[in-house]
């Protein structure tokens, strides 16, 4: 699937409400959702296979269950973060894992399968979100959601939280024309160091925050 959408950071104290109104006083309307929650567990290697691949891979708990989910790294384009979307239900148990069960996580996986990407997975961060859900529309249009999220990211045990708020705009999916296929970003440099970092910053074309390595 391909996932279109539009990140920004908010100053602090704003809240939802301000920012509802700021959206239907530019002629868009949103009818408020139900609240949800979810946890995030981010996985790479110690080498940091995935990331090097141009992938991002989770655990995401949430009401319905545990998902294993992968995205691409980079956006598509310039204006939106424009990623494809890999999800199948989460294999048992923590990672590594010796293998998971055929999907399209699984195939995304398989050219990897030589470096023991599987094998070698950790916990390289985690990211708390309580999200307020609004459905985001033009008239009776419907344009896609909008989210309202209340971030605590953690990434180690020695660091003190991130804590941060954004707004999501998500718009209608693109179902991806293979959506096993192979990951097409060229590999990055290696990492200087090991330690995961997560970033925050405002804007509509970068991620408001990351899992990478620093040094």
């Amino acid at each position: 699937m391909i996932e279109r959408e539009i990140k920004f950071r908010l100053p602090e104290g704003m809240g939802a409400e301000r920012v509802r109104k700021v959206v239907e006083g530019a002629g868009f309307r949103l009818s408020p959702g139900p609240a949800l929650a979810h946890e995030d567990r981010y996985l790479d290697t110690d080498d940091w296979a995935l990331y090097k691949a141009g992938l991002a891979l989770r655990l995401r708990a949430g009401t319905n269950g545990t998902r294993l989910e992968a995205k691409t790294l980079r956006s598509s384009s310039d204006q939106a973060l424009v990623r494809s979307e890999w999800s199948q239900e989460a294999p048992p148990g923590d990672p590594a894992w010796s293998s998971i069960d055929t999907g399209p996580v699984a195939s995304l996986l398989e050219p990897l399968a030589g470096l023991q990407v599987l094998q070698r997975l950790r916990v390289c961060a985690r990211l708390k979100n309580d999200r307020e859900c609004f459905a985001f529309s033009r008239g009776e249009t419907p344009l896609g959601s909008l989210t309202v999220d209340h971030v605590r990211a953690l990434n180690g045990d020695d660091s003190p939280p991130v804590t941060f708020e954004e707004v999501e705009i998500e718009l209608e999916p693109i179902p991806s024309r293979r959506s096993g296929s192979r990951p097409t970003s060229r590999p990055s440099s290696r990492p200087r160091s090991r330690r995961p970092a997560i970033g925050c910053r405002s804007g509509t074309s970068a991620h408001s925050w990351s899992v990478r390595p620093t040094g």
